[in-house]
């Protein structure tokens, strides 16, 4: 794996890729945990 990505590709584009990828995975993650306390809530806390 290479660990210097503006070796292969201009700084910005670099950054706008990096900047990317982190709201991505930063959405990903905000869905994931919302469907695991949806899902925790339904199977071990029934509405009372």
């Amino acid at each position: 794996m290479d660990l210097d990505p503006i070796a292969e590709k201009p700084s910005s584009l670099s950054q706008k890729d990096t900047l990317f990828t982190c709201q991505w995975l930063l959405f990903t993650q905000i869905l994931t945990l919302q469907f695991l306390v949806c899902n925790f809530h339904c199977t071990w806390l029934p509405e009372t």
